[in-house]
């Protein structure tokens, strides 16, 4: 009897002990697939802030390079527009330098020959010889910009190419005119006394700088007003204008484009809103936080959960959005420095935000572009 109980607690206390091993084993199974299933949770979650970001981060760096050509267009157009200002000017410094008797001499030969029509020059061979020569410097400095500006523009039209289609059918190229006044607004320093060059001496008896008025340069001697007044024979009936710029970029239209690419602020909140990712890439899961999860999908009872599903192993628990953003993306009434488009509801109610057009604009000039996450929300309540 005794050997006999002995052997049923043997046996009680055997069962009792692969019960509690098999609870323990158990339990250290689900710690372990917990454990692995967060760890996979967080990769999932940073592979796809990463893929997202930096997909959109290579759209932005394109975009940052646009704006970089842009700028450049303008101060390349400006070297050209700058350098026939510059010439203009330095060849009225060499004809006022010119001798009275010189010019006279000039004259005299010219009333000898033309029966007193004075519309041929009256300098010097000499004085013309120079002129012809500065002019052709200067030519080939403003020919430089010009080329430089142009090849800014095919780089332009290559980088939009390579953009997704949702972005760049939204680009447009401005007129010639837009980027030839655009480009002369940005020097109005330079077109102002005492212009390029500077020789006190002499500005006070002739202005020798040429005036922007809207696209239009032109050169307006104050210095000799009051003596016009009192002998009126002494002016001259020759237009001030000097260059219309709106004539040339009609003329420049038919041949060649020079315009900068941007985005027409009537397109603005569409472009806005389609400033995002819409295909991500697949994630792969980190094969060191699947072993567990993969071991229990063998295990009969656990079959029809399907835990080495793909969609399992590959999904993130976060619904993750990235959008590309600029600092002058402002509202009219808010005017935050950083810019007012940097959470997800911001661009969900663009409505309410009355875009600057002029920031928007400006946007296109300076290369601050840059992806941001805007929202991070969960799919579960543990993320």
């Amino acid at each position: 009897m005794n050997n006999l109980k002995a052997s049923c607690e043997s046996g009680q206390a055997l069962v009792s002990g692969l019960i509690f091993l098999i609870l323990a084993m158990l339990c250290a199974l689900f710690f372990l697939f917990i454990s692995e299933s967060f760890y996979r949770a967080f990769s999932n979650i940073n592979k796809e802030r990463e893929n997202k970001l930096r997909d959109l981060s290579l759209i932005s760096h394109k975009l940052n390079y646009i704006s970089l050509n842009n700028q450049h267009i303008i101060s390349a157009l400006s070297l050209a527009q700058n350098a026939f200002a510059e010439s203009a000017e330095t060849g009225l410094y060499i004809s006022f330098s010119q001798p009275y008797w010189q010019t006279y001499q000039s004259l005299q030969k010219i009333s000898a020959h033309s029966n007193g029509d004075f519309k041929n020059s009256a300098l010097t061979q000499k004085n013309k010889d120079y002129i012809n020569n500065l002019y052709k410097s200067f030519r080939l400095k403003s020919g430089r910009g010009l080329f430089i500006a142009k090849s800014l523009v095919e780089k332009n039209k290559i980088i939009i190419n390579s953009l997704p289609k949702n972005i760049k059918k939204y680009f447009v190229q401005s007129s010639n005119r837009d980027v030839f006044c655009l480009s002369l607004a940005s020097q109005g320093k330079k077109y102002i006394s005492p212009g390029f060059i500077n020789l006190p001496l002499i500005e006070n008896l002739y202005n020798f700088y040429l005036l922007r008025e809207d696209c239009q340069l032109s050169h307006k001697n104050g210095a000799y007003a009051v003596v016009n007044k009192i002998l009126p024979f002494l002016s001259g009936t020759e237009s001030n204008l000097v260059l219309d710029y709106e004539k040339l970029a009609e003329h420049l239209n038919q041949s060649v484009s020079f315009g900068l690419s941007l985005v027409s602020f009537a397109q603005a909140q569409f472009f806005l809103h389609d400033l995002y990712l819409q295909d991500s890439q697949a994630l792969e899961a980190n094969t060191k936080f699947t072993k567990v999860t993969k071991y229990l999908a063998k295990i009969k009872f656990f079959k029809s959960l399907n835990l080495d599903s793909e969609d399992f192993f590959n999904s993130s628990p976060k619904n993750i959005s990235v959008r590309i953003t600029h600092p002058f993306f402002i509202c009219s009434a808010k005017s935050h420095w950083q810019g007012d488009f940097l959470e997800e509801e911001d661009w969900q109610n663009r409505a309410a935000c009355p875009l600057s057009e002029g920031n928007f604009y400006k946007s296109f000039f300076t290369p601050n572009w840059i992806a941001l996450v805007t929202q991070e929300k969960g799919k579960n309540e543990y993320f």
